[in-house]
């Protein structure tokens, strides 16, 4: 008898079958036939008009490959013999007959292409439930009865939340049989099992995987299992060059997502508010290059010749995200000729900040608890510097380049292996816990690393970037830096003398 509740019966193990061969799925199916095993109306049984109990029945039964409730184009059968997948015509046999809970199906001459989670769906004619979502059965057809196959549930390409099933298996392999599961980037013994489960899938969790069999004192492995774990766009940061607050200037969007960002979209102003609707404002559209952090990055430049608000929105098909930089106008200092007891003291600020902003430039000796953007020659070792006051916990420091993406968490000093080109490493000076990412030589590929830094209890990792130029640009830095000092004290001479009173 059945039971009353939704319910499809299938193998929790994959099933294993050869090429050209023939496989049975078993398969039974349970579901609330009358108004007395569904939900109650209010307290009370749904009646109809005559007061009798409901009786509910199947109006179709399908067999789908991979989508939780065979909403697909195509079926591997269908009671009603519409949609049906052309490369399973006349290789199917469905053996369920009305009136009965049986749902196997048997598929014939087996192909590789078969490979996949199949699921059972059926709809009734019942007002308001419906079957809930089927995880399947995963079916593995290998090209001998030697080989060691795998297959990803419900594919081999998910989105990061979804559940992903890894079953591995082999025809011939008697028993008993161990399984064990090698990621390709992972070191460690690797994932004990027929069958990998991993209930929410990540982007770390992208790559190859292998499975392989061990039987006495012989192991087989299986081919290269590619995963490919998809997400929206996150780390969208804008940066800008030069930095100065002079126009023109150069705004560059940087994010990361899989699939890769294809183009970004800029706004400015009132559309770039929380709340506004963008699609009511124009935009204008970069195509987006590839970064070299990583095939999932993205980024792109745009010329910026107004102050005010810039957004940049990086999107593929599973969502969207919006970095804004806000561009201001330089501040000007005009000093007032209405008194000439004033000129000193406005002189001389403006003379010490001269000579201030010239040694700040050619010499940064202080920390900043936000990373700053860093210009240096081809070359030249580039050091990236945030920091937290010293009696926070801990900060961490994320880098983005070329030599891949790491991470450094202070004080302690845990950071994964990386090349030597690249150092990380943490030190308290002037009352905060700095954290310090140096890349010992730099290369023209290297422009628009990034790094953002995070505290413990921030929600925000503010972003710098690198900008890598050629050593002449370093040399007259260097020049400006000497001319600015010597003209700012120059400047603070030249008016302690005019304003010095005769004798």
């Amino acid at each position: 008898t059945l039971a009353g509740d939704w319910s499809v019966q299938l193998p929790v193990r994959p099933v294993c079958a050869v090429v050209r061969s023939s496989v049975v799925l078993p398969c039974s199916f349970d579901f609330p036939q009358s108004s007395n095993e569904s939900e109650k109306v209010g307290g009370l049984l749904a009646q109809d008009d005559g007061g009798e109990v409901q009786q509910y029945k199947v109006l179709s039964e399908m067999w789908c490959l991979g989508n939780s409730r065979c909403v697909t184009p195509k079926y591997v059968f269908h009671s009603a013999g519409i949609l049906l997948d052309p490369s399973f015509m006349g290789r199917v046999e469905y053996f369920g007959q009305p009136g009965t809970n049986n749902c196997s199906l048997r598929i014939s001459d087996l192909r590789q292409s078969d490979s996949g989670t199949y699921v059972f769906y059926l709809i009734t004619d019942h007002p308001t439930e419906k079957m809930p979502d089927q995880s399947g059965i995963q079916l593995l057809v290998a090209d001998s009865s030697g080989a060691v196959t795998v297959a990803a549930g419900p594919s081999s390409r998910v989105t990061e939340g979804e559940a992903l099933r890894l079953a591995c298996c082999s025809p011939a392999a008697g028993q008993p049989v161990d399984y064990t599961w090698f990621k390709s980037t992972a070191v460690g013994p690797g994932h004990p099992g027929q069958v990998w489960n991993i209930s929410q899938a990540t982007s770390a969790d992208s790559g190859g995987y292998v499975c392989q069999t061990r039987t006495g004192d012989q192991a087989q492995n299986s081919t290269v299992l590619n995963i490919e774990v998809e997400y929206s766009p996150r780390d969208t940061a804008v940066s800008v060059s030069p930095v100065g607050g002079r126009l023109p200037v150069t705004l560059t969007c940087t994010s990361d997502a899989n699939p890769p960002v294809r183009a970004f979209a800029w706004y400015r102003g009132a559309a770039c508010q929380p709340s506004a609707d963008k699609s009511s404002h124009p935009a204008r559209w970069s195509t987006a290059d590839p970064a070299g952090t990583g095939r999932t990055f993205s980024t792109s430049n745009i010329p910026a010749e107004e102050y005010g608000e810039h957004c940049c929105v990086a999107g593929n098909r599973h969502g969207s995200q919006t970095d804004t930089v806000t561009l201001r106008s330089p501040r000007t200092i005009t000093p007032s000729d209405s008194s000439e007891s004033r000129l000193l003291p406005i002189g001389v600020g403006v003379g010490v900040l001269l000579v201030v902003v010239a040694v700040a430039v050619c010499v940064i000796t202080s920390y900043l608890t936000r990373p700053e953007n860093v210009s240096v020659a081809v070359g030249e070792p580039a050091v990236f510097r945030c920091g937290v006051p010293e009696s926070s916990p801990n900060v961490t420091f994320r880098f983005y380049g070329t030599h891949g993406s790491y991470s450094l968490t202070c004080p302690d000093g845990k950071v994964e292996d990386v090349p030597q080109a690249l150092y990380g490493s943490c030190n308290v000076k002037n009352g905060e816990l700095m954290a310090m990412w140096t890349l010992k030589g730099t290369s023209f590929s290297d422009n628009h690393t990034r790094v953002t830094c995070q505290g413990p209890k921030s929600t925000e990792a503010p972003s710098a970037f690198l900008h890598v130029h050629d050593k002449g640009t370093s040399f007259f830095i260097l020049i400006g830096c000497v001319i600015g000092g010597f003209f700012g004290t120059l400047l603070v001479a030249a008016l302690a003398y005019l304003t010095t009173p005769e004798l």
